[in-house]
């Protein structure tokens, strides 16, 4: 009985410790931003942070539609890139464009090595999704691109771990340490 006990223990810390961690889903569709804002520290508190040379544009007309409401984003004529930065690395990133010469999204690591790209097709007449990542990426950043500055980026999605649940909460060490004593005493008493 006391083996049974003490492999029950085991198996609840085991079992507790390898936990998965929650993931975090953040979701942009940028109708918050005013027509001709410029985008950089507003999604801050989320960790998610825009370069130099982003601006929140209503493109009004079917030339370069968003994809839901009036709001999309755009580079400023002299900025080619929209770089997205996280304060914790992304698994996955998607987004919704709509280009005239078609769009490049770049995922990388914190090293700055390019880990992930995919090509989308030019589209006017409306909006295309890509998306960079899958399970295990860590993305800490993202670029997008084209060869003529002519492009929209709507509806931004990111998904990741959650780094609060990483490390187990106080309430888990409290039931992990009491499982671990009691196999403890549990062997001992076996022993003597």
């Amino acid at each position: 009985m006391r083996t049974v006990i003490a492999g029950v223990a085991l198996l609840v810390m085991v079992v507790g410790l390898h936990a998965p961690a929650l993931a975090f889903t953040l979701d942009y569709d940028f109708e918050d931003l005013a027509n001709g804002e410029t985008v950089a520290e507003q999604y801050a508190a989320d960790g998610v942070h825009f370069g130099a040379g982003v601006l929140a544009v209503d493109p009004a007309g079917p030339s370069y539609p968003p994809h839901s409401g009036d709001i999309a984003l755009q580079t400023v004529s002299t900025q080619p890139y929209l770089d997205v930065t996280f304060d914790t690395p992304a698994n996955y990133v998607e987004a919704w464009y709509t280009s005239y010469y078609g769009l490049s999204l770049e995922a990388y690591d914190s090293s700055n090595d390019l880990i992930s790209s995919v090509w989308g097709a030019a589209n006017l007449a409306d909006s295309c999704q890509l998306s960079v990542g899958g399970s295990g990426s860590e993305i800490a950043w993202v670029r997008f691109h084209d060869s003529g500055n002519l492009y929209i980026v709507d509806d931004l999605h990111i998904e990741g771990p959650d780094p609060d649940d990483a490390v187990p909460e106080p309430c888990t060490w409290v039931l992990l340490s009491a499982t671990g004593i009691a196999g403890v005493i549990a062997r001992r008493r076996r022993l003597a």
